[in-house]
């Protein structure tokens, strides 16, 4: 019975450890370092050059697409993130924003323009 309780409470502690690390992968500041539109990829133009985006502990998001600010909320459940735009409160209009991955040094999103668009960026960990 011990045996059993201790290996009820290492999965559950081991389960709480991985939901801890795969949130903390997104909580940071992100540069943008590439773009891709129909599977090219383009160099940064001007205004992108000071694009990032910054998740925070509170489930909260803000930062710049294409020199425009968009912010908004942002949730994991079983290692997959929802990423929700605030439009009333966002300059940079979006239909969708979407996590496609992220570790401790990358992170590649996917988000589609109010013209149906669909953009990949791809940040590094600042």
């Amino acid at each position: 019975m011990k045996q059993l309780s201790a290996l009820v409470i290492l999965f559950f502690l081991s389960l709480s450890l991985s939901a801890q690390e795969s949130t903390s992968a997104i909580v940071k500041k992100w540069k943008l370092v590439e773009v891709e539109e129909f599977g090219e990829k383009y160099a940064l133009t001007d205004a992108q050059k000071a694009d990032f985006m910054e998740f925070t502990s509170d489930n909260k998001f803000h930062g710049l697409i294409n020199g425009l600010a968009i912010e908004g909320s942002w949730a994991e459940k079983a290692g997959k993130f929802t990423i929700s735009p605030n439009k009333e409160k966002s300059v940079f209009k979006v239909n969708w924003v979407k996590v496609l991955s992220v570790d401790s040094s990358k992170l590649l999103l996917n988000y589609q323009s109010t013209d149906l668009i669909q953009t990949k960026l791809g940040y590094s960990a600042e």
